[in-house]
């Protein structure tokens, strides 16, 4: 985690714990900034955490206890800002700032809300007395990836439950408050940045507040569309994305892969690819040379067509009328082309090898209601006009 030519220097306690280490994440996508690695084992030697924040110019103190016997969960955080502030006493140089991540718990009257309030005290009273900045963030329930199952938040909890095939329990529906483990980066590294004057304490917004059984429908859903379907679910907001985002993180890379199932017969194969519900489908297909596909309409979807392999033509009617769209294609020069509604439509392979074309709808395909009506785009009892649409249109009667 060291380089050279960084000139600021940002000492992270509980670094490898789960807001420690998507701290380090973040700081490291900063060029100038060197973080300094304090785990929960360098407490226990004064001499060693000394050295450690030795030139460091920023503290953020994460570093705490979530869970536990209520008297060590108490007495635990208040020794880790005691120790802190101990070790910041030998050194020559003070850091310029120090950033404490505390809990919205701090108001409250039990064993962790009492220690890390307290802790915030010693924190604040060792920056007054020494001139350094101490800021504490006062923060909701924390859920990102690789939080800890009955330690950081319910949603840790229900999503390691739910990979390990049990079923969640919910002990009491209550509602709480939620904020992504990203946006409470944002919030230290803009602690960080700040030339303003300290401000002492800072309070994170949650990103929503919702009742435990709301969080658990939603976790129930992502795993029904994920698992079941091979679809990505809708989100209603970014909270929802989020929260799949950290689902999907415990799920692990057995489930990254999801094969595209073939449907083959006499014109090729079509292959599913991704899904979304709400948003969608890709797909792609092979045609063989001569074969068409197509010859029907839609009445709410959108479909866009786009060549990567071969040549093609993509044609299309508007029902009841009797002039044809025409649209040569070639994967050479890829071009999308939209199926409004009520155009009939197909794509004929008119080159020699196999075609392949990409595929993309608004819907997922559901058999029970296709929204296909089959029709075809040159019937033989109309008599049709071919329009190749563009500056080099010339119409064509047959």
């Amino acid at each position: 985690m060291t380089t050279e030519n960084k000139s600021k220097r940002v000492a992270v306690t509980g670094a490898r714990g789960f807001l420690g280490r998507h701290l380090l994440d973040r700081l490291h996508r900063e060029s100038d900034w060197q973080a300094v690695v304090i785990g929960r084992e360098d407490f226990s030697n004064t001499d060693r955490l000394q050295t450690l924040l030795q030139g460091c110019d920023f503290v953020v103190h994460c570093a705490g206890v979530n869970r536990g016997e209520p008297a060590v969960v108490e007495s635990a955080n208040t020794e880790l800002a005691t120790r802190l502030v101990a070790a910041l006493d030998l050194l020559p140089d003070k850091p310029q700032r120090l950033v404490y991540t505390s809990s919205v718990q701090e108001r409250q009257d039990n064993p962790y809300g009492r220690g890390k309030r307290r802790a915030g005290e010693i924190l604040a009273a060792w920056g007054s007395s020494h001139g350094v900045a101490v800021t504490s963030l006062v923060i909701p329930n924390v859920f990102g990836d690789g939080g800890r199952p009955n330690y950081n938040s319910v949603v840790a909890t229900f999503c390691h439950q739910f990979t390990q095939g049990e079923e969640p329990k919910i002990i009491e529906d209550r509602k709480v408050p939620l904020v992504y483990v990203n946006r409470v980066v944002e919030q230290i590294i803009g602690c960080l940045q700040s030339t303003a004057p300290s401000v002492p304490t800072v309070e994170v917004p949650p990103d929503a507040e919702i009742h435990v059984s709301e969080v658990l429908a939603l976790l129930r859903r992502f795993r029904s569309v994920l698992l079941e379907q091979g679809a990505v679910p809708a989100f209603a907001s970014r909270f929802e994305l989020e929260l799949y985002h950290t689902f999907r993180a415990y799920l692990g890379p057995t489930t990254f892969e999801w094969r595209a199932q073939p449907r083959s017969d006499n014109r090729g194969t079509l292959f599913e690819v991704i899904k979304q519900v709400g948003a969608g489908q890709v797909f792609f297909s092979t045609t063989k040379p001569g074969v068409t596909r197509g010859n029907h309409y839609h009445t709410r979807k959108i479909e866009k067509f786009c060549v990567v392999q071969g040549e093609a033509v993509i044609r299309m009617r508007r029902i009841g009328t009797t002039e044809v769209l025409e649209y040569p294609v070639t994967g050479s020069a890829p071009a999308a082309i939209e199926m409004p509604v009520y155009f009939s439509h197909h794509i004929e392979n008119t080159g020699p090898g196999e075609l392949v074309t990409l595929f993309w709808t608004n819907e997922v395909f559901d058999a029970a209601d296709p929204d296909t009506f089959m029709e075809d785009v040159k019937p033989a009892n109309l008599p049709i006009s071919i329009v190749r649409p563009g500056p080099t249109a010339s119409p064509q009667s047959l």
